[in-house]
Order: structure tokens, then sequence, then C-alpha cells
């Protein structure tokens, strides 16, 4: 099959006949000038030549099936004087060859070559590109051969800046009018060159026959001047840019377009949804074309026509304005009669009002992977059974953003879109975002933790008229056996018995129970100052060292670890850990519990503080004895020491 192709194709070019421009000297020289229905006075605006110093194309052009085209020269137009807002340019013979050019006159098999010393660019068409001079006028060009051929040259029309600004139209404050751009028919293809509209959505009447698109025009960024409607594309691969310029009038001068309707420039919001496409509440819908015009802030402004039955296919976001242009008004019904005629000047089309739509309610809804809601927005804390079938693999889940009236106009299912986003988080320990659109849960907990749907602005000036209901929501093990988790210490020294103070930010400890021996339990309560516990690093620890004596051997310690959830749901973890050393209990303390050793402390606390009182009474009362003796002692020494001396004296 492929070779029968190849022989077709190469039959057809072996019956081509190649016209070499470089055997074919001749010259010529065209004019630019400016139309204009206000005046006969011609004003040049460019000047081209083809002679034997013209540059020439390195492409080659199947012109048709006769006729292979190589080494064409190049007239070149500089048109940089042309004034925007004029007609357009007439392109006239000065000096030398004249002749046929080629018009297209509706399909490819009726297009002619018809003799002209004058051609144009303007709204209606723009005939650039292949310029073939014939001996034989209005001959069909699928006919057209070598010896038909008197000459042929390549008009390119260029600008400084590549851009031609071919209209002007006037925009007061935001009404945005209708305009006409170029279509990808406006130019003849088989010229050498295609025209490549900016924009295919817009309003295209029946008689246009794709040469014309009816968009609103507006400018795409605040610092731009004018409408680009798309370019030429030359078959050098060069570019002209064809546009409209703008003038913005701020003051209260109006614009009033052809039908002398002052513009309304009121942007009103809609009283429902359901008002939509119409001005007034009486109107029929079916009266008007719709646009809606995008202000974005980073990006280029956008203003996109909605087709009546494609509506539901399309979106509207929130601060979009939608313009509202009468179809049935005097100006669309003349182009819908009469389309773009030769010398028509730029009409641009004001709109019959502008609308708005009011801030919507919305509310976060959580997905699963297949796109079934999970939980929406509420004030509570939402639980998400994680059953066995979920453990150690992707489960996938998305926040979003959902607009009640959605329901009944999906073009609005994405309203807040541009002014905000949500995400799927959780927190670490630090407090940290962490951001999620799958999470892995584990038997051991990993995993499971609060997560909430977060909003963030993208547009920091939004602001969101109603209270905004949150979505969090806390995992939690259905019908899982957490594995018990096992330890080994070589010596004493190694031994750590301590529970997490948390679940990652889902659970807090409320418990602990440490099982020493069949006899020997201590308990840990959240709610008491527990002296044989502290907390260090995060962690609830217990110190054991002081219940040690040589009496119990003690080989295993079995740690239960509770937790109670933000909704109150209880977590159990066990731990059992191995003392490969042995370690001796006091036996004789026969402690059931914590609170039994605190008991006994306070009853050891109460006799020392009896037998120090006593002591003190004992030494008080020692002392006052002795005292008493030593000053008897004292009294009776002093009266034996006076007799003596009485005896002496005598």
């Amino acid at each position: 099959m492929k070779f029968l192709i190849f022989l077709i194709f190469s039959q057809i070019l072996a019956d081509q006949v190649i016209w070499d421009g470089k055997n074919n000297d001749f010259s010529t020289n065209y004019q630019a000038l400016l139309m204009s229905s206000q005046t006969n006075v011609a004003v040049v605006v460019g000047e081209g030549y083809v002679n034997t110093s013209s540059q020439i194309l390195s492409e080659s052009i199947n012109f048709n099936k006769n006729l292979e085209l190589r080494n064409i020269k190049i007239l070149e137009i500089d048109i940089s004087k042309y004034q925007p807002g004029k007609i357009g340019i007439i392109m006239r013979v000065k000096i030398g060859l004249s002749g046929g050019v080629l018009y297209m006159r509706g399909k490819r098999s009726n297009a002619l070559l018809e003799t002209s010393n004058d051609t144009t660019c303007q709204l209606s068409e723009c005939e650039v590109g292949l310029y073939l001079f014939s001996n034989d006028n209005h001959k069909e060009i699928n006919d057209i051969d070598n010896n038909d051929v008197l000459g042929i040259f390549y008009v390119k029309l260029t600008t400084s800046d590549m851009n031609l600004r071919l209209g002007k139209f006037l925009i007061y404050k935001n009404q945005f009018p209708l305009i006409i751009c170029p279509d990808e028919n406006w130019l003849i293809k088989e010229n050498g060159l295609v025209f490549v509209p900016f924009e295919t959505n817009g309003v295209s009447l029946n008689n246009f026959n794709k040469r014309y698109l009816m968009l609103a025009g507006y400018p795409r960024s605040d610092d731009t001047d004018i409408f680009v409607c798309g370019y030429i594309k030359y078959v050098d691969g060069s570019r002209l840019t064809i546009s409209h310029e703008i003038e913005i009038r701020k003051n209260h001068e109006h614009v009033e377009d052809e039908s002398d309707v002052a513009p309304n420039d009121e942007v009103k919001t809609f009283k429902g949804i359901g008002d939509i496409r119409n001005c007034k509440e009486s109107t029929d819908n079916e009266n008007y074309y719709h646009f809606i015009f995008s202000h974005n802030v980073k990006e280029y402004h956008k203003m996109k026509y909605i087709e009546r039955d494609l509506l539901a296919k399309n979106q509207i976001y929130y601060n979009d304005n939608i313009y509202l242009y009468d179809s049935n008004g005097e100006k669309i019904e003349y182009l819908g009669s009469k389309s773009i005629k030769n010398g028509d000047a730029l009409p641009f089309i004001n709109p019959t009002c502008i609308r708005e739509i009011p801030q919507l309610k919305f509310k976060l809804n959580l997905l699963s992977s297949n796109g079934n809601k999970i939980f929406e927005s509420s004030q509570n804390i939402e639980i998400l059974n994680v059953h066995n079938d979920m453990l150690n693999k992707d489960n996938f889940f998305k926040c979003e953003i959902v607009i009640d009236e959605a329901t009944t106009y999906p073009y609005l299912s994405k309203f807040y879109d541009r002014e905000m986003e949500v995400f799927l988080i959780s927190k670490d320990d630090l407090g940290n975002r962490i951001t999620h659109n799958k999470i892995k849960f584990k038997n051991n907990l990993e995993g499971f933790k609060k997560y909430e749907c977060e909003i963030r602005l993208k547009n920091s000036n939004f602001k969101y008229e109603y209270p905004i209901e949150n979505l969090t929501f806390i995992t939690m093990p259905k019908d899982i056996s957490i594995p018990q988790q096992n330890e080994e210490w070589k010596t004493r020294d190694d031994i750590v018995v301590q529970c997490s103070s948390r679940i990652s930010n889902m659970a807090k400890l409320e418990n602990i129970k440490v099982l020493l021996s069949k006899n020997l339990v201590v308990e840990f309560s959240n709610s008491k100052n527990e002296k044989n516990f502290v907390e260090e690093d995060g962690f609830i620890k217990f110190k054991y060292e002081h219940l040690f004596e040589e009496d119990v051997y003690v080989t295993n310690i079995t740690t239960e670890c509770i937790y109670k959830t933000l909704n109150q749901k209880t977590i159990s973890i066990i731990k059992n850990g191995r003392l490969l050393e042995k370690i001796i209990v006091k036996k004789n303390n026969n402690i059931n519990n914590s609170k039994k050793v605190d008991e006994d402390n306070q009853t050891k606390a109460i006799i020392g503080i009896v037998v120090g009182v006593l002591i003190i009474i004992v030494a008080i009362i020692v002392s006052i004895i002795i005292l008493v003796r030593i000053k008897y002692t004292n009294k009776k020494k002093k009266r034996n020491h006076k007799k003596k001396d009485k005896k002496e004296s005598y």
C-alpha cells in the first residue's frame, strides 16, 4: 500500500514542471497607499521592488499538479508608516509588470486567477503572498501551467516591530465592545502563507465563511494598548502580527458605537443564578451573546465566548464579569446579512449589560480514590475507621471545595478555584504541616493521626463573607490487632520502662500499668501526680530503682500504655520487656500498686515525726533535771563553806 502511494506521488511530481525564478528575469515596483473614504489624496506608507538584487525564497512551493515554483523573488514592503484606524492599504504597481493575482472565491476548486493593478490588505481581505502574472485571465488555479506564467514574486508586508495595527476601537471604563478579527480563511492558502488566529472561540456568523470572527475587544493585560487577532505566517517562517489598537477613556466622555447606543458600564449582581443569561427578567435569553471576562492579577486577562448551549460545559469563576450583547441589534443584523465588505472600517458594538455572580457559600468534602464522599464540613471532629484491608498500602484521599449551586449549575463547580485551594494536611510533633494525597497505615499505628482539609488563599485580597466550616478527622484502627512490642535488656542499667505522651496528634496518654511480677503492679494516672513516674522528652518514664531489693527475682516487665483519643476512644499498646540479668525485688513490701507505696511512705513519715517529738520531750525533761541538780549542788557547797568560816573565827 505504501509503495502504491509512493508511485502515485512520484507520478504527480514527475508530471510537474519546475518554474525557476533564477531563469526568469523581470522587474516591478509597488507602492503601498493608505485606503481612506474621507479623502482622495494618495498617502504613500511604503514601497517595494523586484529586481536582480531581490532576496529569494529558499522554500519551494507546489503550486498545483502542473507547476512547482523555485527561487521565488521577494517583494518586501515596509508599512511602518501605516496609521492605526484607517481602512487599510492599497498595493499599486508603480513601474513594471502587472497582471493577475490570486483571489479565493469559496472552495479551492473555484479559486480563480484575476487581473488587477491594485491589491489591498484590509479588514475584508489581505492579498499578500504569491503574485502570479499570466497570459490567460480568469483561469482556474488548478489549470495554470508553465506556459501561462509571465512572472512570479512573493509579497511580504512588514513593520518595524512586525505588528500591523490594522484597526482601532475605543473602550469607556470597563465596557468592552464586540469587534471583528480576521479568521483562518482571511488569507488565500494557495498564496503560500496562512493566518493563525489568536482565538478561535468567538461569534462566527453564517456568511463569515471563517474569514472573520466576532470577539469582545479588551486589554489582555493592564499595560497593553493593542488587541492581537493573530498573525500571518509567511512561507519563510517569518510572522506579521495583526492587531487592533485600543484607546481607553476613563473620564465621563462616553464612547458610542455606530448605533449611537451609549455604553452601559454599570456592573450589576445577578439576583439569582438563573438570571445569568438575561439583562432583564422579561427578556428571552436567546437574544444575547455571552462573554465572560476574567481579571487575572499574575497572568493575562481572559474574555471567553460562551455559546448558549455549551454554558454547562464551561466554568464561571468568582469575580468574573459576564458581558451580554444583543444578538438582534442593528449592527449585528447588518453583519449577518452583508458581512464585511471592501472598504469597511472596523465596527464595534457595546455590551447591552454587564453582570456578576455574588459570593456563594461553599463546604469542604473529603473524597476517596473513587471520588465518593467520605466526610463534609462539620464543627465536630470526624472518625475515619481504618480496617485491615487498608493496612500497608497507599490509600488516596482528596479534599475539595463544593458549591451547593453547582449541583444545578455545573459551570459553578470551580467557582473559587482562582481564589483558594484546599489540601489534606497533618502536623508533626513540632507543628510543621505535612501535605498528603495518600496515606499508608501500619499496625504499629504509623499513619494514624489527626488530619484536616486546610484552605490556602491564592489571592490574598479575597475575603469570604460567610463563616468557614472546617473538616477535621482522626484515623482509628478498627478490628486491627496491634502487635505486642518486645524488648530485651542485658542488665538492670539498660532497663527503660516508658510510654510516649501521645500518639501523634490524635491521642494522649491516659494510664500506664507496669507489671513487675504477679503481685507487683505499679500504675500511672494522667490525672494524678505519681511519684514513681517522671516526664522526659515526650515520654512518661517509670522510676523503678527504689523498688528493687534483694528478695524476689524479676525477669519480665510488662507495660501497658493506655491512650484516650480526641473522640474519647481508647487505644492500648502493650510492651513486653525481658531482662537477661535477674533482678531482686523486695518481697515483704507486698506492693500491689503505687498507692500502697505512697501509704507506706506516709506511715513511715508519721512514725518518724512522733519519735522525733518524743525524743525532743525526753531531752527537755532530762535537761531540766540536770539543771535542777546542778543548782542544788551549788547551794549545798555554799552552805558548807560558810560553816567552815565561822569555826575558824572562833
